[in-house]
């Protein structure tokens, strides 16, 4: 049995290892996705020496959507950060469109089809193959899970040499890349483990079992007029802060035509990031948006992928995570390496004989 694991384990990590390593790589580059970004679109970094403040959010945010955006397909809107200097407008096509911290300019324009950073993401999560590809990531994620497990057990010494099984050796050849692709891995194997099992979880974002819907659907409210909602940001925003005062505004959402209700997307220490729905034609307080759909799973759903991204923990797990999208690779190397050297001894050695 042993033998076969070990068969196994190399011919997995040989093959399915070297397409997980180039999704781990992709994954280390998102999660350092906006230094990337200034590298990649210097025009971006060019204007952030002043943010606005809250009162010129509101005028800019008027300026913005004013002249129709609704009707041109404008969906989203970022505000600017320190990290972010920029106005950044989502269309329903997904088309980005960034604008100077002042309103006045738009620095660039991003397209979905031809953009970088997007098919970046698109071959993390499906490989460019839609929902093929998120199967093909999944069965991707078991098999490094095997890799990793089986690892573990081809690893796994004698009782009193555990010391000596971790430490890594220079020569020979055979015994440093080995030495060197298990001490590594058997250190990792938490952090490998935890970045492994939550991208794994998230190819099951968003699928939900189909079952009859035997309740009587809800009636829905009573659509609103298709007629043109002005929106009032001054308000929106200051209604959004009293609600959450020590939160960080960071994104406002476009109603489409005839709708009023603005969601507010922030993020507030302890709690992570949160919505506030603010009705734009009325002057109701903003209120806490909690959809069922977001309760249960999606709420873990959510942890879990800001857990995988790198986005909890501060610093220190950033970096970790990062690190973990190095490591595939040096697995695969050190263990074509091993392989290798080996298969040259071996065939040196029947030459001989």
């Amino acid at each position: 049995m042993r033998h076969w694991l070990r068969r196994l384990h190399l011919w997995f990590g040989l093959s399915v290892g070297l397409v997980f390593s180039l999704i781990a790589l992709s994954g280390t580059a998102i999660i350092y996705e906006h230094p990337l970004q200034a590298w990649l679109y210097p025009q971006l970094q060019a204007h952030g020496a002043h943010l606005p403040d809250t009162a010129q959010q509101a005028r800019i945010l008027d300026k913005l959507t004013a002249g129709g955006a609704q009707r041109t397909g404008l969906r989203a809107i970022d505000l600017p950060s320190a990290d972010a200097p920029y106005w950044k407008l989502t269309t329903t096509d997904g088309t980005h469109i960034y604008v100077d911290p002042q309103g006045d300019k738009v620095l660039l324009t991003r397209q979905r089809s031809n953009d970088a950073i997007g098919l970046l993401h698109r071959f993390h999560a499906r490989l460019l193959a839609g929902s093929t590809g998120n199967l093909l990531v999944r069965i991707l994620g078991f098999s490094a899970l095997f890799l990793l497990l089986s690892g573990i057990v081809l690893w796994w010494p004698r009782k009193g040499h555990v010391r000596q099984s971790l430490r890594p050796y220079t020569q020979p050849p055979t015994r440093r890349w080995v030495s060197w692709h298990r001490s590594i891995g058997v250190i990792a194997l938490p952090l490998m483990l935890t970045l492994t099992v939550t991208g794994t979880w998230l190819t099951f974002r968003g699928e939900r079992p189909r079952t009859p819907q035997t309740a009587t659907p809800a009636k829905r409210a009573p659509v609103p007029s298709t007629a043109q909602v002005a929106i009032d940001w001054a308000s929106v925003l200051e209604r959004a802060r009293a609600a959450a005062p020590d939160a960080t505004l960071s994104m406002v959402s476009v109603p489409a035509r005839g709708r009023s209700n603005v969601d507010v997307r922030a993020t507030q220490p302890g709690k992570g990031r949160i919505t506030l729905q603010v009705d734009a034609a009325s002057t109701q307080p903003a209120r806490l948006q909690v959809r069922p759909r977001n309760r249960g799973g999606r709420s873990v759903m959510r942890v879990v992928h800001d857990l995988h991204a790198g986005r909890i923990g501060g610093t220190w797990w950033e970096v970790l995570a990062a690190l973990a999208g190095l490591l595939p690779p040096f697995f695969v190397v050190t263990g074509f390496l091993f392989w290798w050297t080996r298969r040259k001894l071996r065939a040196r050695a029947r030459a001989a004989g």
